[in-house]
């Protein structure tokens, strides 16, 4: 399933890009749950509430505020490195503005079924939406993830730590019982107590990794071939 955001104050805009996100959903089979915004304070307001948006088609010319603006309050504010965003204008020329807010793409009004299922496409290849769910189990209860919201696991003592954006999920349970469940293969064992999702990894140093949310994770030396490997192979 992916989650997406539209938030723009033109609700025939809005309207029309959800009739699109509906074709593509059904033509791929791909579940969407699409969270439409007229402004952006609700936007802002869920995602620091911890409502789980994997794409946000954002609008740049908001009455409100700036679309930029918007985009800068989410990856610095709200410190979320995960939420793709694509910029909607009926303008081009932004491209130095968007640089630091680090958008996935830039789409040009008016649009058409094409220019989205191109985005819905990228989107795709890049990061696998296709309900790929890691399980696991707390207590008698099986419980399911999607594998690309998972920043990293970490052990500790006989249980696993997983990290997803805001929120960590605790359960019994080892690494090396793990790596083998994992479909995507952007998964990498870097040390014996952490895996990472090489997706959100954003700075790759001698001895160590910064991840979207700012962690930093240790890189043993006897894990240093492994992840060179994963490297080669994700380029």
């Amino acid at each position: 399933m992916i989650n997406i955001g539209i938030c723009d104050d033109e609700e025939g805009f809005i309207l029309e890009l959800r009739k699109y996100l509906l074709q593509y959903s059904m033509e791929k089979d791909i579940e969407i749950r699409i969270y439409p915004y007229n402004n952006p304070k609700d936007l802002l307001s869920d995602i620091d509430n911890g409502v789980t948006l994997d794409l946000i088609f954002l609008d740049i010319q908001l009455k409100e505020s700036s679309g930029v603006e918007v985009g800068k309050r989410i990856r610095s504010s709200l410190a979320n490195e995960t939420i793709q965003i694509v910029f909607v204008s009926s303008r081009k020329g932004y491209a130095m503005q968007l640089f630091d807010i680090r958008p996935m793409n830039f789409l040009i009004k008016p649009i058409d079924y094409q220019k989205t299922k191109y985005i819905l496409d990228e989107f795709e290849r890049i990061f696998h939406f296709s309900n790929c769910y890691f399980e696991y189990h707390i207590g008698k209860s099986i419980c399911k993830v999607n594998e690309q919201a998972i920043l990293y696991f970490q052990s500790q003592a006989k249980k696993v730590h997983m990290y997803i954006q805001n929120d960590h999920i605790e359960f019994y349970g080892k690494l090396s019982d793990i790596l083998p469940q994992l479909k995507d293969n952007n998964f990498c064992m870097v040390h014996k107590s952490f895996i990472i999702n090489m997706r959100y990894a954003t700075e790759y140093k001698k001895d160590c990794i910064v991840m979207a949310n700012g962690e930093i994770i240790p890189v043993s030396r006897a894990m240093k071939d492994n992840l060179n490997k994963k490297l080669l192979e994700n380029m």
